[in-house]
């Protein structure tokens, strides 16, 4: 039995496009990976699905142009489905429990390497918080130095006058006396 050549290519599509599926699922677990890394928040969730239905829609594009001639047919969106489901059911479990594996490592050393960094920050954040409160009491202390010089200064200075205006009567009752 022969097959002919459009019955081979769509063997071949069938096959591209369920290794396609695969490869897009790996991709779905390359982008959780990263979810579990850095957040899980609400926002960045949507964020990051919305990332891989953008980058899957685009390669599915991409493939169908250069193995369908860019032609949609059913059959080759069933095959990328199978494949994806696929990898979900066979190695989809494994690559998550390796990347898992993998986070924890990746958060481990990253942890360890920041020690230092996390030990300076708080010296560094105590030194400022003495430096400070250091500068604030001496800073209250010669505000009240110059406030106690201003009212001494201005008393010293009522009596000044007052000195002056004493003096002033003293010669003019010594001048009257003469």
């Amino acid at each position: 039995m022969t097959y002919s050549e459009p019955q081979l290519w769509q063997v071949y599509n069938f096959l591209f496009f369920f290794g396609f599926g695969f490869l897009c699922g790996l991709l779905f677990r390359l982008i959780e990976f990263i979810r579990e890394l850095f957040s899980r928040k609400k926002a960045a969730v949507i964020a990051q699905d919305i990332i891989f239905s953008v980058l899957a829609t685009v390669l599915m594009f991409i493939f169908l142009l250069t193995y369908a001639d860019g032609k949609v047919r059913l059959n080759l969106i069933f095959a990328a489905a199978s494949g994806a489901a696929v990898f979900f059911m066979t190695l989809g479990k494994a690559v998550k429990n390796l990347l898992g594996f993998l986070g924890i490592i990746i958060k481990k050393t990253v942890s360890f390497l920041a020690k230092p960094f996390i030990l300076l920050a708080l010296i560094l954040k105590k030194a400022g918080s003495f430096i400070t409160r250091r500068t604030k009491e001496k800073t209250a202390v010669l505000k009240e130095k110059r406030s106690s010089r201003k009212k001494g200064e201005q008393s010293d200075g009522k009596k000044r006058r007052s000195k002056r205006k004493g003096e002033q009567k003293n010669t003019k009752s010594n001048s009257k006396n003469t």
